[in-house]
C-alpha cells in the first residue's frame, strides 16, 4: 500500500472513531466538548479554572465559557471564587453532575476496556509506540515542538 493509502485510511479511521464519540455523547444529549468538560471536571476531583480546562481541552476561552454556563444551568457544574483571588472563578461537577456523568464515564470505560482487552499486550504497547510517534512526529513538523 502507498504511503497516501496509508494516510487516506489513517484519516478515514480518525474520522469514524471521532464520529462514534460523538454518537456516545449524543445519547446523553451532550455534545463532545460538553462531554470533555465533563469527563475533566470528573477526572480531577476538585475545582479548577476556566483556564486549566482551557488548557487541557485545546478549546477557545469563549467555548468553555458557554459550555460551563450551559453546564451550570443542567445543574451539573458548581461554580465559586477562589480563596486567593476573588477574580478567578473555580469550576468543579456538582453532586448532581457527579451522578449524571458518573455512569456516563463507567459506560465508555468499559466499552474501551473490553477493546483493547481484544488486542495483545504487545498489540496494545505496539499501539500506543506508533500513536506516540505519529503525533512526535505531526507537532514537530508543524509546530518545531519536541
Amino acid at each position: 500500500m502507498a504511503i497516501q493509502e496509508d494516510i487516506d485510511q489513517w484519516y478515514t479511521h480518525c474520522e469514524k472513531i471521532d464520529r462514534l464519540y460523538y454518537r456516545f455523547a449524543w445519547k446523553y444529549r451532550l455534545t463532545v466538548s460538553s462531554f470533555s468538560v465533563l469527563n475533566f471536571l470528573y477526572i480531577k476531583k476538585q475545582f479548577v479554572s476556566q483556564t486549566e480546562i482551557c488548557d487541557r481541552l485545546d478549546l477557545a476561552k469563549q467555548t468553555v465559557s458557554n459550555l460551563l454556563s450551559s453546564l451550570e444551568k443542567k445543574g451539573h457544574i458548581l461554580r465559586k471564587q477562589a480563596s486567593d483571588d476573588q477574580r478567578m472563578v473555580l469550576f468543579s461537577l456538582s453532586p448532581d453532575g457527579i451522578a449524571f456523568f458518573k455512569p456516563i464515564k463507567e459506560e465508555i470505560y468499559r466499552i474501551e476496556y473490553e477493546t483493547f482487552s481484544e488486542l495483545t499486550k504487545e498489540e496494545r504497547e505496539m499501539f500506543r509506540k506508533v500513536h506516540q510517534k505519529i503525533y512526535l512526529s505531526i507537532e514537530k513538523k508543524m509546530f518545531g515542538e519536541e
